[in-house]
């Protein structure tokens, strides 16, 4: 009797251990891939136990803290506010099920790693300041960086109807974005990983806006023989300023005057500019904008007596180059006028952007 009291202790022993190991399964949503999930900030993760009979009670603890836990009876859920970026979190659900009588929560731990991406970017160059700005010029470069660091993370750009730049390595958590050199309203980077993680990094995208022309020293101002004309050297500078434009080069582009009066015998004629393009310097004047390498030499076209009324435009493309191409962002006036004439006296003027200098005869 002692051995068959014996057995049937061992046999109820070994249903006690069936019942306690036959909780179910666990299911959360992202569904994980081995235990592991990615999610943004402000999603959430729920965890539930669904056992194959009876009923479960479920509790949750996240290390570190920091996530809200919520929920009751077989589910729970972890919210990954904002603040909860660029960590790892070890979530356990802890579960107790009951089967009749039997009551088990031997076992009854499942844990799961909940990674939370903190993305940062960071320009390339130091000015303007704010290196972690979303807005950039064409052909800004910028650092992405993805935390923690053992994700498997892939990258594509994506904008609509122009160029978006490009993402280099198009996988991994240290990457560099370099923007599209056409401007563009938004260029949108897809970061993707694992459990249907995506989130987006938006950057804005501009060309230039302007090249301001401003005296580089005191023009050349002459009057040979009756004849008047105006030579001066100007200093160029790129706006706007508070993205970069190292990246790029600059060249005016050809244009046909438009001349009547004095300069009639001029209309027509071709402004050539210089072949090769110049570069952007990294130096941001105030109240200015980026210094453009080398200057410009603006002069007036000579004339003789007998002054008349007239005047001579050139509407010149301003034009920024990535060494593939050009395109066209602006235009500025190049003007001469001869004002107040009296046969052989008169005025010559010359005007381009911010520079005016006269000349009397």
């Amino acid at each position: 009797m002692k051995r068959n009291y014996a057995f049937l202790l061992l046999l109820l022993g070994s249903q006690l251990a069936l019942t306690c190991l036959n909780a179910g399964v666990v299911t959360t949503s992202p569904a994980h891939e081995d235990r592991k999930i990615v999610v943004a900030k402000d999603e959430s993760v729920a965890f539930t136990a669904t056992p194959d009979s009876g009923s479960v009670t479920t509790s949750l603890t996240v290390d570190p803290t920091g996530p809200t836990i919520s929920g009751s009876g077989s589910s729970q859920t972890a919210t990954f506010a904002a603040g909860t970026e660029g960590q790892a979190y070890t979530c356990t659900l802890s579960v107790t099920h009951t089967d009749g009588d039997v009551t088990c929560t031997d076992g009854q731990e499942f844990t799961y790693t909940v990674y939370v991406p903190k993305i940062t970017t960071e320009t390339i160059v130091s000015t303007p300041a704010n290196a972690d700005r979303r807005k950039l010029g064409v052909k800004e470069e910028v650092t992405i960086t993805v935390e923690p660091s053992d994700l498997d993370i892939s990258w594509n750009v994506s904008t609509a109807g122009q160029s978006a730049g490009e993402v280099v390595p198009s996988e991994g958590t240290l990457v560099q974005y370099t923007a599209s050199w056409e401007a563009n309203q938004e260029a949108t980077i897809f970061a993707t990983g694992i459990t249907n993680y995506q989130e987006e990094v938006v950057f804005e995208v501009v060309a230039p806006q302007n090249v301001v022309y401003q005296q580089a020293e005191a023009p050349g101002l002459y009057n040979t023989g009756g004849i008047l004309s105006i030579f001066a050297k100007l200093s160029l500078y790129m706006t706007p300023t508070d993205v970069n434009f190292e990246n790029i080069k600059f060249k005016e582009g050809s244009c046909y005057a438009t001349a009547w009066g004095y300069f009639q015998n001029k209309n027509g004629e071709e402004h050539v500019p210089n072949a090769e393009p110049v570069p952007i310097t990294s130096d941001l004047v105030e109240g200015s904008g980026w210094e453009i390498a080398g200057t410009d030499l603006a002069r007036t076209n000579d004339n003789a007596p007998d002054f008349i009324d007239g005047e001579f435009h050139w509407y010149i493309p301003l034009l920024y180059d990535d060494g593939l191409g050009a395109l066209q962002f602006n235009t500025v006036l190049q003007k001469h006028v001869m004002a107040n004439p009296t046969g052989l006296r008169g005025t010559l003027s010359l005007y381009k952007s911010q520079f005016s200098a006269s000349v009397e005869q």
